[in-house]
């Protein structure tokens, strides 16, 4: 059995921020962190089988997956779990929880990578406004205002990156939004959260650490960012503690540990994640020994990739430093937790076997030249 090649340097980037994230895990939670190095271990196990996957079957797989994750999102608002009536997890044995709305996010991107191959960009667009407002609607209902706008965001991207006119994505932009838009009213009156995370934002400001104050969580973590000073103070030293400090918040437990440098690290990383999954894209769809729909849907399935977990980082980024609303989004491969893991996990497979569809392409385009080398020596 010939096994597909990875791309190695992605692999490395992988490996390097799941090991930072066990760091964090250690430096906060001790106690987990043999539950967190199970889930690590699958989901590298998980990136690595989904890399010999061919990506006609993710592709072929879009619509089931994404009818799959519908149901999961109906099924979190029956027997979802959470806080304050707020459920947006699905209660699994062994003290494990199922976030749909995570896997929701790598199904939308197989299903317009489905939809795209075969139909194109110039066919009519109302099933992916039908699904992405199915998406949007039913993550808003759970409630998750952040999650419902990322995926919307996402699905606009996504569908940027497939070549779509901008004229056809304003009119795809604004007809999901009205959809979703009830959903978004009926949620918005039932919970109040919202509005609070907003107050929050707005009340954030220098000053005092206090624990009643508005806007708390992003002061101490902006205070701990900064006594992490250049190299850390490593996991032994007690830290200030931060709500989700292993979850949404982990950057400044990375602070914390490592420093300037090891912040400096993870945005290197993520930035070279996107560059990589969009010239891998860019290659694939250069790919002319490939048929048109094979390399216009893996060409989608990497950049989508890319943008899902590099623009989960942004916000991350951006919510940690103050600059954003408090998401509850997690810091993709470095957050405690298995659901976004396993999501990103799959969306580096698809990197990884579109670029094994070039290197392939690329070894049956030299073959033949080799040959006639090799012919015209003989005579």
């Amino acid at each position: 059995m010939n096994l597909k090649p990875l791309h190695l340097p992605l692999f490395v980037l992988q490996l390097a921020l799941l090991m930072l994230g066990l760091l964090c895990v250690v430096t906060v939670n001790p106690d987990g962190l043999l539950k967190q190095l199970v889930m690590v271990v699958g989901a590298v196990a998980l990136t690595l089988f989904v890399s010999q996957v061919r990506t006609q079957f993710s592709v072929k797989l879009g619509w089931i997956a994404w009818a799959v994750c519908a149901v999961l999102l109906v099924a979190v608002l029956v027997m979802g779990s959470g806080k304050s009536g707020v459920d947006r997890w699905i209660n699994l044995p062994g003290g494990y929880q199922l976030q749909p709305s995570e896997f929701t996010k790598i199904a939308l991107i197989a299903y317009l990578a489905s939809f795209f191959a075969r139909k194109g960009t110039g066919y009519k667009l109302w099933g992916p406004i039908m699904v992405i407002a199915a998406s949007t609607g039913l993550i808003l209902i759970a409630p998750s205002t952040s999650a419902a706008v990322f995926v919307f965001l996402l699905a606009m991207g996504v569908i940027f990156m497939s070549g779509v006119p901008m004229g056809r994505i304003i009119a795809i932009a604004l007809a999901t939004a009205l959809v979703a838009y009830p959903a978004w009213m009926w949620q918005s009156a039932r919970y109040g959260y919202v509005a609070d995370k907003i107050i929050n934002f707005a009340a954030q400001q220098n000053g005092t650490i206090d624990e009643t104050a508005a806007g708390y969580q992003t002061r101490v973590a902006k205070t701990v960012i900064e006594r992490g000073g250049l190299w850390g103070r490593g996991p032994d030293e007690k830290k200030l503690t931060v709500p989700a400090q292993s979850s949404d918040f982990v950057v400044s437990t990375l602070a914390h540990t490592t420093g300037l440098l090891g912040i400096t690290v993870i945005f290197a990383i993520y930035a070279s994640i996107l560059y990589i999954g969009l010239s891998t894209a860019a290659k694939v769809s250069s790919a002319n020994h490939l048929e048109p729909s094979e390399r216009h849907g893996a060409a989608i399935l990497a950049s989508g990739a890319a943008l899902m977990i590099v623009g989960q980082a942004v916000i991350n980024f951006g919510v940690v430093i103050g600059k954003l609303p408090n998401t509850g989004m997690a810091l993709p491969m470095m957050s405690e937790g298995g659901s976004s893991l396993i999501a990103c996990a799959v969306a580096l497979g698809w990197i990884h076997a579109a670029n094994a569809m070039v290197a392939k392409a690329s070894a049956r385009a030299v073959k033949p030249g080799a040959g006639a080398m090799i012919g015209a020596a003989g005579d």
